[in-house]
């Protein structure tokens, strides 16, 4: 992997782990949590927030702002894995290529 694909691999791995999860106040706060459910008598609670955006106009932007931060903390380690099978199917395409470009030659000559 390239250094800034490392780089982001690491933040990812140093971010909260769990799923985060978008929470609305109804006042047009949004948070994001840790999908860390505390069952307690009234229902449940999530974990510890991880942020929180204040309320803009409509609270449209708000909203997908937060979608956006919460489902990244699934998506960046999925595409993280698809960049590296990626990857290894580039290099063993290479390796093959190299090898048809010898027997290419070799048959040549």
């Amino acid at each position: 992997m390239t250094d800034w694909l490392n780089e982001i691999k690491a933040r990812a791995g140093a971010a909260t782990p769990g799923t985060w999860c978008t929470e609305y106040d109804g006042t047009g706060t949004y948070t994001i949590t840790a999908d860390v459910r505390l069952h307690l008598d009234e229902g449940f609670s999530f974990g510890p927030p991880i942020c929180t955006l204040a309320p803009d106009g409509d609270g449209t932007q708000a909203y997908a702002n937060a979608e956006f931060i919460a489902r990244a903390r699934a998506d960046v380690p999925r595409l993280l894995d698809w960049i590296g099978q990626l990857q290894a199917e580039v290099a063993s395409l290479r390796r093959e290529k190299e090898q048809l470009r010898m027997a290419l030659i070799r048959g040549a000559a």
